[in-house]
């Protein structure tokens, strides 16, 4: 046995040599000492584990593990992450296999499967919450979001109400991780996700820990923290993941009930009191943050069946108050609303429709339920979070339930089959978010069905070997969540969302007009808003978003005829032929009026085109521009006489030898909205441009070049670099 030691050892270290080399590639006067790095490292793997081995601290099979390894060190691609999580996951896993023998031996427990008490699972449940956690932390997101993730990160600070149905306690939660010292007030109240995520994935952990051992259960608790949506989910502010952690309280209640009834475990056949009363209050919590809870009712009753509680009508009465007192959050709403809304109260049916989402109700179409396409998206969907192994091995750990724990069997197929036809119906662009509760049972069919194949291998080879087998039936277990980190975690980029708020910054510095307002589209709202209403930027100012053009065309001239300065981050089409339109940066303002001069501190550059437009001048924000960073720069422009066509602008930037070094779309000016033949004459136009200095571009000067599309000569404007 001495050998597998030296050979995972020898692994091991080849394959953090690699690691080392990839990441900090080291060379001293031009000798390679590539081979000297591999083989130096890999001995010392090697001699390290045998020297564990022969002082009988480390059993041969604990090693296992260190040869997953392997798959990063004969993998042709460099992939860092991979490397990384390989030998920091193999020597966890092979630690924890070592910590797992001599705990059964302290408990006099031997063989295969373990027999052990809920005990033996708090330790990898804080184990695992804090991996996940600390993973989460890595990859959270740190600037404003979208959608509702950008609604939550300024509903929560400010105590808002969010849309319907109002999630009155992951607005609580968010406004407490607000509250946090730390980091952008965006990457605080994403911490209302990240910290549920983890604590799901370590409840999932202890639930699981009775019926298949502590380890096998810390796995299928890190598949799903390493699944793709959950991960998602769990570092932006959303309520998929508070909801997940909701869904596992549940279903642990549902579980221990189960067990300490069950004759086959020593239980006394009756449910008790306090299964009950942590189900009523935890769905009661759980309905104020998503109703999609409800789906868990079927799977809940069916237990309540099968364990039959001799509760009293007092202990019944408990329970009902429990359940409501959970429900009182949703209260939240018309105590917050009269201060939102001018001492408005929010009438009772208006309540109603708020918290049972009334306006959804159009997206559940039960038609669907039969069209085979629905059903391949779903089932595309599902496959797309643990793969086809996944799914393979979550098909046998449901048989494998169903034969040796039929009662759970039955509850896990009732809650999964709830939220499979539940999103069959339920038409939405973002259905993947509603399917996390599967797979959260999904996690938990794998780990039972590596739990019966090494069952099945400690039946075929009794004794010592069958002992030993459980070390590699975990190590390719471990594969799944491995395989997940490495392939999900390049997906995760905390830095998501940098470029949309940078713009928002750079709008908001400009000397916009006081008391204006800036109708947005929905993408360019969320960095407006979140800067406008969390960060105080431009108080003065109104951020409107709206349904339809319609509506936007009524507020615009609503809003003009009052005298209001009016803005728009957003395309819409017509409005050249009624209104005077110029840029403020990579805003279009909206006159009634043409602008009938420059502004004084433009650097002038009076070049003529084709007889009817004139560049009057320029303006940079900056003289020197670093590299990697953009110029925004803004020419004026004068129709002097009849244009001919819908003339559009080019620019170019040119080194210092001429040549171009980057080129922009030729489009219509002020972004793109103002056709040249809807110029009026004598019209000054200002029209704003990005220009991007693009790395590898040497420090020095360069210069612009711009004109209508048909010019016979373009204008120079000149922008240093160093």
């Amino acid at each position: 046995m001495g050998a597998l030691p030296l050979l995972a050892g020898l692994c091991y270290g080849l394959a953090l040599a690699r690691a080392l080399w990839e990441t900090w590639p080291l060379t001293f006067l031009f000798f390679d000492q590539t081979p000297l790095l591999r083989w130096g490292v890999g001995g010392v793997g090697a001699l390290a584990c045998w020297a564990l081995w022969r002082g009988r601290r480390v059993a041969a099979a604990d090693f296992a593990p260190l040869f997953l390894t392997l798959v990063g060190l004969l993998a042709p691609d460099v992939n860092l992450l991979r490397l990384w999580a390989l030998l920091i996951g193999s020597l966890m896993l092979a630690g924890a296999l070592a910590w797992r023998r001599r705990w059964l031996e302290r408990q006099g427990v031997s063989g295969f499967p373990e027999a052990t008490d809920r005990g033996g699972s708090y330790v990898p449940a804080l184990v695992v919450g804090g991996i996940a956690f600390a993973v989460y932390l890595l990859t959270l997101g740190q600037y404003v979001g979208r959608a509702d993730t950008f609604e939550f990160q300024v509903t929560a600070p400010v105590l808002g109400v969010a849309h319907p149905t109002g999630y009155p306690l992951y607005l609580l939660l968010g406004k407490l991780t607000s509250l946090i010292p730390v980091g952008s007030m965006a990457w605080r109240v994403n911490l209302s996700s990240a910290i549920p995520a983890a604590l799901a994935c370590a409840g999932l952990t202890l639930v699981l820990g009775r019926l298949v051992g502590p380890l096998l259960a810390a796995l299928a608790g890190l598949a799903l923290a390493f699944s793709a949506t959950f991960w998602s989910q769990a570092v932006e502010a959303e309520v998929y993941a508070l909801n997940a952690l909701f869904v596992v309280i549940v279903l642990g209640v549902l579980m221990d009930a189960l067990y300490v009834t069950a004759p086959r475990f020593g239980g006394k056949g009756a449910m008790r009191v306090r299964h009950v009363w942590a189900l009523s209050l935890a769905f009661g919590l759980g309905l104020t943050n998503h109703l999609t809870l409800v789906l868990l009712v079927p799977a809940a009753l069916a237990t309540l069946g099968i364990c039959r509680p001799r509760l009293t009508a007092r202990q019944w009465g408990a329970a009902a108050a429990l359940f409501g007192a959970g429900l009182l959050v949703y209260l939240y709403l018309p105590l917050r609303w009269p201060a939102l809304h001018d001492g408005a109260t929010l009438p009772l049916g208006d309540f109603i429709a708020w918290v049972t989402g009334q306006r959804f109700g159009g997206a559940v179409m039960l038609e669907y339920w039969s069209q085979p396409d629905r059903w391949l998206t779903i089932g595309r969907l599902v496959v797309d979070q643990f793969g086809m192994i996944g799914l393979i091995l979550g098909v046998i750990g449901l048989a494998r339930l169903a034969r040796w724990f039929p009662e759970m069997g039955v509850v896990t197929l009732l809650a999964y089959g709830a939220y499979f036809a539940y999103a069959l119906v339920y038409i939405v662009p973002d259905i993947a978010v509603f399917l996390i509760p599967m797979h959260v049972i999904h996690a938990m069919w794998m780990a039972y069905a590596v739990h019966a194949a090494g069952e099945w291998a400690s039946k075929l080879f009794h004794g010592r070997t069958g002992r030993r087998l459980f070390a590699p039936v975990v190590t390719l277990a471990a594969l799944m969540p491995l395989a997940l980190l490495w392939t999900n975690g390049t997906a995760q980029d905390p830095a998501r969302g940098r470029a949309l708020e940078a713009w928002g910054r750079y709008v908001l510095s400009l000397p916009l007009a006081a008391d204006s307002a800036i109708l947005a589209d929905s993408e360019k709202i969320a960095p407006l808003e979140y800067l406008h209403r969390v960060e105080g930027l431009r108080p003065d100012m109104d951020m409107v978003v709206l349904g339809n053009e319609d509506l936007y065309r009524a507020v615009l001239a609503e809003r003009l005829a009052a005298g209001q300065t009016v803005y728009l981050a957003r395309y819409l089409p017509g409005l050249e032929g009624q209104y005077h339109l110029r840029s403020a940066g990579p805003l279009v303002e909206v006159g009634t009026e043409p602008l009938a001069e420059p502004p004084a501190d433009m650097t002038p550059r009076d070049v003529t085109f084709g007889g009817w437009a004139r560049l009057l001048g320029y303006a940079v924000d900056a003289a020197e521009v670093q590299i990697g960073e953009s110029a925004h720069v803004t020419l004026y422009w004068r129709r002097d006489g009849e244009a001919t066509g819908r003339h559009q602008v080019w620019l170019r930037l040119l080194d210092i030898h001429g040549q171009v070094v980057w080129a922009g779309r030729d489009r219509f000016a002020v972004n793109n909205t103002y056709p040249a033949n809807a110029w009026k004459p004598g019209e000054v136009i200002p029209d704003y441009h990005e220009v991007a200095f693009a790395h590898g571009l040497l420090p020095g000067q360069y210069w612009l070049q711009s004109g209508p599309v048909r010019a016979v000569r373009g204008g120079r404007a000149a922008a240093h670099l160093r």
